[in-house]
């Protein structure tokens, strides 16, 4: 079971690598050519569109797949539902955020809310992929956007094109709409949509505790460049997004685990077998293998093809991505929480995390700048993966 299981994983994580890979080229592209203030607005752009589209998911994605074969419940129209009733919420959250960091003009806003309609979209596909075990899908539909962004960073090495931050962040947003590929898939569940029943009421109340998580967890790039704007400027966010864009690799990677483990270990739940924990061991010591390697990989990348633009991106990238790593374990092995209903526990997990990451910036930000950012991400991230194995662990449910 365990080779199938790490077959299946390296499938996916192949796949979303190799999407990070295009995604990553774009990234590169951009911040090769625009000056580094402006790198640092289309790097707070993308972080926030992210955190802010991750509301229209909010934890419901993996309630509905544990409980649809789990439980065998039937969850459709409640779910779908749900999904437009989120999005509403997105809109004038947008707003409010841009204002706050200067960034609302028309053009700005339009796509910004064109790309909460694409990752509402992606983010559906997701839920329908992963419940159906179709891992191909799940794939496609983040390749075919790398893709698309693939091409342009192609124009923009061989100076065929040059972007201004608002054309790149457009470029990232409508992307995402390339998932409609798939839209007969989506068709096919979408039979009908409740957004005024109990039931679609209590799917959000079950998805509170996961969903804050999920928002906290999934926007800590976000979070992280905020903190880089707020205790300096906007050429900081460039430095600081690099390094973290790097280290999120560890992310994707987290996500395949999550995508094939969920599925199987609900399966085993309604079979009546216990969780498989042994496997989740040695997957962890893969990834910190990996975190290893991808240090040493990149610092030299770094160094070599942006010729020293961003030197200061070296110094924190291996706090950076060792924090990665570790949230990475922790973040796969939510998985758990879901099956055995114990989500309100990751609200702890997560709220802890935060709580002790911004004790620790507070006092090593205003000295220690980007280093004191990435060294309170390490810390918090260690703290959040013991809290995880002692709540686990602590009722000896193995």
């Amino acid at each position: 079971m365990l080779n199938k299981s790490l077959l299946k994983i390296s499938y996916v994580s192949f796949g979303n690598i190799l999407n990070a890979g295009l995604g990553f080229l774009f990234i590169a592209a951009v911040a090769k050519t625009l000056e580094l203030n402006d790198f640092g607005k289309y790097a707070l752009l993308t972080s926030l569109l992210v955190i802010i589209a991750k509301i229209i998911d909010f934890g419901t994605n993996s309630i509905y797949v544990a409980n649809t074969i789990a439980k065998k419940e039937d969850l459709n129209e409640i779910f779908f539902g749900v999904k437009l009733f989120l999005f509403a919420i997105t809109i004038p959250i947008s707003y409010i955020v841009l204002f706050l960091f200067g960034l609302l003009d028309l053009k700005t806003i339009t796509l910004f809310i064109f790309g909460l309609i694409a990752y509402g979209f992606n983010f559906t596909f997701f839920a329908i992929f992963q419940k159906n075990e179709k891992y191909t899908k799940i794939i496609l539909i983040n390749t075919i956007p790398a893709l698309i962004k693939g091409a342009f960073s192609l124009l923009i090495f061989l100076k065929l094109l040059t972007l201004s931050f608002t054309q790149a962040f457009g470029i990232f947003s409508i992307s995402i709409f390339a998932c409609l590929i798939f839209y007969k898939d989506l068709i096919k569940e979408v039979k009908k949509i409740n957004i005024k029943s109990k039931d679609a009421l209590n799917l959000i109340k079950k998805s509170i505790p996961a969903g804050i998580s999920l928002l906290i967890n999934d926007g800590w790039s976000a979070i992280s460049n905020s903190i880089a704007k707020i205790t300096g400027s906007f050429s900081d966010v460039g430095i600081y997004s690099l390094a973290d864009k790097i280290s999120n690799v560890f992310s994707l990677i987290s996500l395949s685990i999550f995508t094939v483990l969920l599925p199987k270990n609900a399966a085993r739940k309604r079979d009546n077998l216990k969780y498989d924990f042994n496997e989740t061991l040695i997957i962890s010591l893969i990834i910190f293998m990996l975190a290893v390697f991808t240090t040493v990989f990149f610092q030299i990348f770094i160094n070599v093809f942006f010729e020293g633009k961003f030197d200061q991106s070296i110094k924190i990238l291996d706090l950076l991505i060792f924090s990665s790593a570790i949230t990475a374990i922790y973040s796969f092995m939510r998985d758990y929480f879901f099956i055995e209903n114990r989500t309100p526990e990751l609200l702890i997990i997560t709220l802890a995390k935060l709580g002790g990451f911004m004790l620790i910036v507070f006092f090593t930000a205003p000295h220690l700048k980007l280093t004191g950012i990435a060294l309170s991400n390490l810390i918090a991230s260690v703290v959040s993966l013991v809290i995880t194995v002692h709540l686990i662990f602590r009722k000896k449910l193995v």
